[in-house]
């Protein structure tokens, strides 16, 4: 069985439905997650008092310093005197 993301909305679904008394089996089926992922959703909400924070996914983007912004610009700029030169040659 595939997993979906995990997201707030399942979050409060998870632990409103924990506080009524429903399984932890019913609820991860329902919200296609696995158990386990409703335990520690429910676990949080017992020692924290509070819905388990979502975390961005992916990598963290860099902002880049001025001297590199400029490197990248040259490289560029290179790339494509490159490229348009090899086609006038190409058309002659």
């Amino acid at each position: 069985m595939g997993y979906g993301r995990l997201t707030e909305k399942k979050v409060r679904y998870i632990v409103r439905h924990k506080r009524r008394g429903k399984s932890n089996r019913e609820i991860a089926f329902e919200m296609r997650v696995s158990v386990s992922t409703v335990k520690r959703v429910w676990s949080y909400w017992l020692t924290h008092g509070g819905y388990l924070p979502i975390r961005k996914r992916g990598r963290k983007v860099k902002e880049l310093s001025e001297k590199e912004k400029e490197i990248i610009s040259e490289a560029k700029m290179k790339s494509l005197m490159s490229v348009t030169h090899r086609s006038k040659n190409r058309a002659l």
